[in-house]
């Protein structure tokens, strides 16, 4: 029972000190700039690179990433790049 109490409290720590990352990333940089998204980018990475969990903030950021991005390429489709780069 104390291994496992001793493992929450861990994870517990653990989550906190992802969240105080987070908040501090925020309080650096301004919230949606390019250096935001960028130091996101580089704690993501980070995660993964080292094997360790992403927490649901984390997650968030990928999921409304990705939907930007899906969304910019449609806008600029109808706009006649197919690429989303250059029409040829």
């Amino acid at each position: 029972m104390r291994k496992l109490i001793e493992q929450l409290r861990k994870v517990t720590e653990d989550i906190s000190n992802d969240y105080e990352e987070i908040t501090q990333i925020g309080a650096k940089f301004k919230f949606g700039s390019m250096e935001w998204q960028q130091a996101m980018l580089d704690r993501i990475k980070r995660k993964l690179t080292n094997k360790e969990e992403l927490i649901d903030a984390d997650r968030a950021f990928i999921e409304i990433q990705l939907s930007h991005n899906k969304k910019i390429m449609a806008e600029l489709k109808t706009m006649g790049l197919p690429n989303g780069i250059s029409p040829n």
